[in-house]
């Protein structure tokens, strides 16, 4: 009992100790959040975040939401807005009476601190010592890839907390709810979704997993007249595969890609039981993280990566 109470009381303490860490690197725009978006240099002239304003806007209206986007011809069908509005749906008619945009970082907030309080604790479940799964957190908190999502206006395609709750409630035995939330993770952005849910399959495969259907299955069935459409417009160079020389912090890239402390995340987890599923997970996910053509400063491609070959083989991951 004494044992449990002291571990539980490293896990707190390391999980206090990141999110101060997270606030304290954003000490700056914390010190005007009532006052100042946190978000892209120039919020109202970026496609992204407007997208993700209007739709939070249009949703708290009554009337036709579709119509109000891309004003006067309205926009395209649900569908077509990726990752997914279902942020703006649940959230939108909540938050239309609030100060803004107070309202807006609180929520951009909330979701960064996930990452980073789901990152650490996952990182204690497999074993590390709290100074490690603090460090972590850390890490988390100080990847410019994931401030630079969160903070764009891609408020669920920078998400990923759900998932990584989802894995750590796998590895101590709750199945079916880690099956849940892999589920969530999907209604959150698709292919993180599908992700973690191999990721899942790897580190303890189940039935219990299959929960994940439950939420997926009638997102996915929506999802799939606008699949051939998506596919049919790459993102531009930069948006799907890493630009190594980032790894090594050189100016040839923006700064949003520099040194990505993230990709370390999974060294640690090689040092713990299960070695070789913390191996195969740790590979896949530095496979989706090079992307399918990764380049060295967001020009031509060095190679093409195994991943081209999924998405050529599995035309809706394209």
């Amino acid at each position: 009992m004494r044992s449990r109470l002291a571990d539980a009381l490293r896990t707190t303490t390391a999980l206090a100790g990141a999110a101060a860490a997270a606030l304290g690197l954003l000490h700056r725009p914390l010190a005007v959040f009532d006052r100042v978006l946190w978000g892209p240099e120039h919020p109202w002239s970026h496609r992204d975040f407007l997208g993700a304003w209007w739709l939070f806007w249009a949703a708290a209206h009554d009337g036709d939401e579709l119509a109000m986007q891309s004003w006067p011809d309205g926009a395209l069908p649900l569908q077509h807005h990726v990752p997914n509005p279902f942020d703006a749906l649940l959230l939108g008619p909540l938050v239309a009476d609030q100060p803004w945009p107070l309202w807006w970082n609180l929520m951009q907030l909330s979701h960064h601190l996930g990452n980073v309080l789901a990152a650490t604790w996952l990182c204690r479940v497999l074993g590390a010592r709290a100074s490690s799964a603090f460090a972590a957190g850390v890490l988390v908190a100080a990847s410019p890839v994931m401030l630079h999502e969160i903070a764009g206006g891609r408020t669920l395609s920078g998400v990923v907390w759900p998932g990584l709750v989802a894995l750590g409630l796998l590895l101590r035995g709750h199945t079916v709810v880690a099956g849940l939330l892999v589920g969530i993770q999907g209604l959150f952005y698709v292919y993180t979704g599908l992700l973690v849910g191999i990721v899942a399959l790897i580190l303890r495969p189940g039935p219990g997993l299959f929960a994940a259907f439950l939420p997926m299955l009638p997102y996915l069935g929506w999802l799939l007249p606008a699949w051939s459409e998506a596919q049919a417009r790459p993102p531009p160079a930069g948006f799907s595969s890493l630009p190594l020389a980032g790894l090594a912090g050189l100016s040839s890239v923006p700064e949003r890609f520099r040194l990505h402390p993230a990709l370390l995340l999974g060294l640690p987890a090689l040092l713990v039981g299960r070695r070789w599923r913390l191996l195969a997970a740790t590979l896949l996910v530095g496979l989706v993280a090079l992307g399918p053509q990764p380049t060295w400063d967001l020009g031509d491609p060095l190679f093409v990566s195994p991943l081209a070959w999924v998405d050529r083989l599995v035309p809706p991951l394209a």
